[in-house]
């Protein structure tokens, strides 16, 4: 099945109010938009209530891009087709073949929004009997060899087999700027976590920190922040700084709650008039590890 379309969702922006919902999806595609041209792939987007859809003919090529999208939760190659059941069972029967058969159980998950005759119950039970009559498989509801998604939106349903998750969060730039001193690589995995919740990072960094290490992990999230070498470590000095790069946090790498480190972020708090933020605060030796990996930052 050649695909031309991805299905893109994201849950936690469906529940801003309207006004904000709306400029939260603006800035979404805004970040879809420059990264999948910074990867020279061709697309138009096309948006609706509870969906971004990504019409392309590089699928392959835009699924690891749109996978490191902060905002987006989850996205499925699809085909397209009329929500009629007529129309859908066709579009089902077109998408299984080859992929059904009577070695391999399979399950139907169908939504439905807008107003049909019928129900996603319907959906699943009409079109499911077809294909279990058709290739004589199996339906398995608990662990099916295959999944059919069923994604019916007023006019058009969106049919599926395969889902990737994405990173989920706020669309990044949708929160104010936050500074990050940049003196170890976990400081970058701390930097992540605002990032996730779409702030912009202003980077601080420490002149002895590989340079080609923070460029690969901005680049691997399609991030463009403005990067400060602190030559003059005073605190007056990054104090003007953060203030002209209107930072409103500033985000550092602590880990343990040792005597040396309480210090250390009570001389930043003293200094700085900013709220510190230790996303990593308490973080044990294995959460960190898992933490890098989800946020594939250089080692």
């Amino acid at each position: 099945m050649q695909y031309t379309l991805l299905l893109l969702r994201y849950n936690e922006l469906a529940l801003k109010a309207k006004k904000t919902r709306h400029y939260f999806e603006q800035i979404l595609i805004r970040n879809i938009t420059y990264a999948l041209g910074e990867k020279q792939i061709e697309h138009r987007i096309q948006k609706e209530f509870g969906r971004i859809y990504v019409h392309t003919s590089k699928i392959k090529e835009a699924i690891p891009v749109l996978q490191h999208i902060f905002g987006i939760t989850s996205l499925s190659p699809s085909l397209t087709t009329q929500s009629t059941l007529s129309a859908i069972s066709k579009a089902a029967e077109a998408i299984i073949q080859n992929i059904i058969t009577s070695q391999t159980s399979f399950a139907i998950r169908a939504t439905r929004t807008g107003n049909h005759a019928f129900s996603s119950q319907d959906i699943a039970i009409q079109i499911g009997e077809k294909i279990r009559k058709k290739t004589q498989a199996t339906v398995d509801l608990t662990n099916p060899d295959v999944t059919l998604g069923i994604d019916t939106r007023q006019e058009t349903t969106y049919l599926f087999l395969e889902t990737y998750k994405g990173v989920g969060g706020l669309p990044l730039g949708t929160q104010g700027s936050i500074g990050a001193w940049i003196t170890s690589s976990q400081a970058l995995v701390a930097t992540w976590f605002l990032m996730k919740r779409g702030c912009t990072p202003v980077l601080f960094v420490h002149p002895d920190i590989d340079k080609e290490k923070i460029e690969r992990f901005l680049l691997t999230w399609y991030t463009q922040a403005s990067i400060h070498t602190l030559h003059d470590s005073s605190l007056e000095s990054f104090s003007s700084i953060l203030n002209k790069e209107d930072c409103q946090a500033l985000i550092v790498d602590t880990v343990d709650v040792s005597n040396n480190s309480l210090t250390h972020l009570q001389q930043l708090k003293t200094h700085l008039h900013l709220p510190i933020l230790t996303p990593l605060l308490g973080c044990s030796s294995e959460d960190l590890k898992i933490y890098h990996e989800h946020s594939e930052v250089p080692r």
